[in-house]
């Protein structure tokens, strides 16, 4: 199977923010402070008009609860108000999306199963930064 970039590096990232908590919470340590994250995997400073930056918080961004848009880094990153997607959904994207397009058909289906043709508009919304990145890189598809 052929994924794009995006979705490859995006879950890479994510597998180490989700290993580097678990590594936290089973040394009773705190977690790092989304804004000040030392390994950088959360991908908080990745912005959706960046050419600088390729891996993205696309799968951090389902399960952590920070609005990086909120946050000190401002209108320049997308505005995450998607949170707390259970590893399912995320596996299942690993594992069958290809493109954005698929996810956003996954995501439809989780954020509303009876009719995932609504879930879709909250889909899209999450995912236009990331559309909106492959625009300004289309040689990193």
């Amino acid at each position: 199977m052929e994924y794009n970039n995006i979705l490859r590096e995006s879950w890479a990232s994510y597998v180490g923010w989700e290993l580097c908590n678990a590594y936290y919470v089973s040394r009773g340590l705190p977690l790092p402070h989304q804004e000040n994250d030392i390994t950088k995997n959360a991908c908080q400073d990745w912005k959706k008009t960046g050419e600088d930056y390729v891996y993205s918080p696309l799968f951090v961004d389902l399960r952590d609860t920070y609005n990086q848009r909120g946050g000190h880094y401002g209108w320049s990153c997308n505005n995450d108000t998607v949170a707390n997607i259970d590893y399912n959904c995320i596996n299942r994207i690993a594992r069958e999306a290809e493109n954005l397009n698929d996810v956003e058909a996954i995501l439809g289906e989780y954020f509303n199963p009876g009719r995932p043709y609504l879930g879709v508009v909250v889909a899209r919304e999450y995912l236009a930064p990331y559309r909106e990145w492959q625009t300004n890189n289309p040689t990193v598809l």
